[in-house]
């Protein structure tokens, strides 16, 4: 148990206010973090304490350092930056309530941004009815997180994110986390839906957004025109015949992992 004073505890607080940024209930959260809902409940409320291993799952998942989910009264200070940037717009973060997809069970599924949905991405990703009408993907073994599937086009990433290729990506919550020489897509105001390494240049508040392939020169993007950046997670690479069969293939091969989960699988590549 971690042994703090409880006048300087705000966890329950920063929890509850956490949580309900994110838009899960008490028995979503419980469940990605391997506890019983009543014993969550206890944290919320400050009744109780988790153990230091539980603390670092919650600092994973919510993505903030433990000290400040203990120490710092996060709501206060999140009002009090909106209140300095102006409504709805905090800087370098991307604080906005994703629209995703849950199976029968309340788990969460991720959404596949096929060539032909990608057209209408940019001025719809944050449309529930949109994204509900995207196909889905089931992916074994994934992190905390949440996670978009985006088929690749073009060549400027190739040869390691080649042309028909699904990336699956990670939600980035905070622009000033993005890592340097890292692979993400980035949906943009004016580029529109990319796959970019990127070099982030924070004191400018800017992105450098550089391709693999050398013939396609480097951009920088203000921070202010990234609605979304996604990193890389895991890539399915299949002989492109199609969105039908892309799709076919793609479940093909996800139903090939959940046969081999008891063997040795590297779920990071697959090649078909």
């Amino acid at each position: 148990m971690i042994a703090i004073p409880s006048e300087q505890v705000f966890l329950g607080e920063n929890l509850r206010f956490l949580r309900k940024i994110k838009g899960w209930s008490q028995e979503k959260i419980s469940r990605y973090l391997g506890v019983k809902r009543s014993t969550y409940k206890e944290y919320e409320l400050n009744r109780s304490k988790p153990d230091f291993q539980l603390l670092i799952k919650m600092s994973e998942l919510l993505s903030v350092k433990i000290d400040d989910l203990l120490r710092v009264e996060l709501e206060v200070m999140f009002n009090e930056l909106k209140a300095r940037e102006g409504k709805g717009n905090i800087k370098h973060r991307l604080e906005r309530v994703l629209a995703v997809s849950v199976d029968d069970q309340g788990s969460e599924l991720i959404d596949w941004v096929s060539t032909k949905a990608k057209a209408g991405y940019l001025s719809e990703y944050d449309k529930p009815e949109f994204i509900r009408d995207l196909k889905k993907i089931n992916l074994p073994m994934v992190q905390f997180g949440t996670y978009r599937a985006f088929t690749l086009s073009g060549d400027s990433m190739f040869p390691d994110f080649p042309d028909g290729a699904v990336f699956i990506g990670r939600y980035v919550e905070q622009l000033t986390d993005l890592k340097d020489h890292h692979t993400y897509i980035f949906v943009t105001k004016n580029e529109g839906v990319v796959c970019k390494n990127v070099l982030n240049l924070g004191n400018m508040e800017r992105l450098m957004m550089y391709s693999l392939n050398a013939v396609f020169a480097p951009y920088s993007v203000k921070y202010e025109e990234v609605h979304e950046a996604w990193e890389y997670y895991a890539l399915i690479t299949f002989d492109h015949q199609g969105d039908q069969s892309v799709l076919s293939q793609v479940l093909d091969e996800l139903a090939l992992m959940r046969l081999k989960m008891g063997q040795e699988v590297d779920p990071r590549r697959l090649n078909h």
